[in-house]
């Protein structure tokens, strides 16, 4: 649960940082992290 919690943050964050830096991101980065996130979620939903 630990491990999913931290790759959660990770995705959170990978996708903010993308989101920051408009030169740099592209949509497919951006929907690759923001499915990250979501599917994690659900993960730990499941879990909790």
């Amino acid at each position: 649960m630990e491990n999913k919690i931290k790759e959660l943050e990770k995705a959170k964050e990978n996708v903010k940082w993308l989101l920051e830096n408009d030169g740099s991101a592209d949509m497919h980065g951006i929907a690759y992290w923001a499915e990250r996130v979501e599917i994690l979620r659900e993960e730990i939903k499941k879990v909790i």
